[in-house]
């Protein structure tokens, strides 16, 4: 079995030549060069899951995105314009992934408990890419939320008022959950809530139709 190859060892050799030995020609160099350039062993990875995700049924397809396929349609026409790839990037990460496919990963990383090494798995790719389009997917639909999330007007809070008879002038529904984060450093305590593990509050407030008009995040146990 050929011994692995110690790629810190091959950039101190390197530096060596190159700042402070002029003994070595360049064929002492050459048979180095190989290493590194070479690419690391290549990851087995599943082919053909993308496909077979957008490809489920009605009920399969909602089960294990937790929407339906119209939905994902709706969101991927308001997003796709900002996940285009960029036609002179020539490198093989996240900028290089189709459009549907990012909403893809990013849906299924919502939706399903898996880490970002077995999304990588399922789905073709790098984990460095996969964590790269869980955020910037994000970062895309947080910057779209206002077209979607909004405050009811007079005419709308009349309706929702309508709809809740038994408690006169009432607007929306407001309750709370807490999101588990990783303890924070030298923080946690601020962090540790009534069940006993670490989250940040969020904060919601829907209508009478369950449609979220309002959303804040952040806050630890202690700002509640």
């Amino acid at each position: 079995m050929t011994a692995p190859i110690d790629r810190c060892a091959i950039y101190a050799f390197l530096e060596e030549i190159l700042n402070e030995n002029d003994d070595y020609e360049d064929s002492d160099i050459a048979p180095i060069i190989p290493a590194l350039i070479s690419k690391r062993p290549s990851v087995p990875k599943v082919e053909g899951f993308t496909e077979l995700v957008i490809n489920l049924n009605e009920e399969d397809f909602r089960y294990h995105c937790r929407l339906n396929k119209e939905t994902f349609m709706l969101l991927l026409g308001e997003v796709e314009a900002y996940l285009v790839p960029d036609v002179n990037y020539v490198g093989g990460g996240y900028d290089s992934v189709p459009p549907k496919k990012q909403l893809l990963v990013f849906v299924w990383y919502l939706s399903n408990q898996c880490s970002m090494r077995n999304i990588a798995f399922n789905f073709k790719l790098s984990k460095s890419s996969v964590h790269s389009i869980v955020h910037h997917v994000a970062g895309v639909i947080s910057a779209l939320s206002y077209k979607f999330i909004q405050w009811p007007n007079n005419q709308r809070r009349r309706e929702i008022k309508g709809k809740f008879t038994k408690i006169p002038g009432v607007i929306g529904v407001i309750d709370g959950t807490h999101i588990r984060i990783t303890n924070p450093v030298g923080n946690d305590r601020s962090y540790l809530n009534r069940k006993k593990f670490c989250s940040v509050v969020l904060q919601v407030v829907v209508d009478d139709m369950l449609m979220i008009n309002d959303v804040f995040v952040g806050f630890s146990r202690v700002s509640t």
